[in-house]
């Protein structure tokens, strides 16, 4: 397979997870507030859909991520390389692995045992998860977008939305209320979304592979 096929499956994966990632982020706001939901909610069908459309969106954007970090990589330096590795291991960690156990685990736990569902309070493993999963969502995508303005092989607004995405995404740490907190979370990763799907679009040049004027890819 040469390597000019490889970007191309890498921008596809990325264009169809990030369309994935803006649909479940404004859907899943819309349906479950504060990510808050009930034992009711936990076993419908919108639920699961969601969960596994976001599962499903995550694993696309883990596969796809390799090939616009490869792309610049020459360029994005150390300072590309650690971003990658963090956004990468956080969309793992928590789109990923996460999204796997609320479509499999929490359907199950809200049959047998509901009243384990009840109230705010996560088991300290999980709350971890969610925190270092996001500390490292957030701080891969602040410096992925500064690597990726620095590289100058995508365009300049790609890297300044993953930039963006990133601090967005560290305004929802400190508890906010609903729907502010959501609004943010929204726009942070439609903001990654917007970024990635273009970056997806370049690597899928049909004409010669060519980004920004720069050489072929393959």
């Amino acid at each position: 397979m040469s390597t000019r096929t490889l970007y191309r499956l890498s921008g596809g994966a990325l264009i169809v997870s990030s369309l994935l990632i803006i649909i479940t982020s404004i859907i899943g706001a819309m349906l479950f507030p504060g990510h808050h939901s009930t034992t009711q909610q936990d076993l419908s069908l919108p639920w699961i859909l969601i969960t596994l459309i976001t599962f499903i969106g995550s694993l696309l954007f883990v596969i796809g991520l390799p090939g616009m970090y490869l792309r610049q990589a020459g360029r994005a330096g150390a300072l590309g390389l650690v971003g990658f590795i963090l956004l990468f291991l956080g969309f793992l960690l928590q789109g990923a692995a996460f999204s796997a156990l609320q479509v499999t685990v929490l359907p199950w736990i809200a049959q047998v045992a509901p009243k384990l569902l009840e109230g705010e309070n996560l088991p300290i493993g999980v709350f971890l998860l969610l925190i270092v999963s996001g500390l490292m969502m957030l701080t891969g995508s602040i410096l992925l977008g500064i690597a990726t303005i620095r590289a100058h092989v995508f365009p300049r607004w790609t890297g300044i939305l993953l930039l963006a995405s990133g601090i967005l995404f560290l305004l929802t740490l400190p508890p906010l209320p609903s729907p502010l907190d959501d609004l943010i979370e929204i726009a942070s990763f439609i903001a990654l979304a917007l970024a990635c799907l273009w970056c997806g679009y370049l690597l899928m040049g049909k004409e010669n592979g060519k980004v920004q004027g720069k050489p072929s890819i393959g």
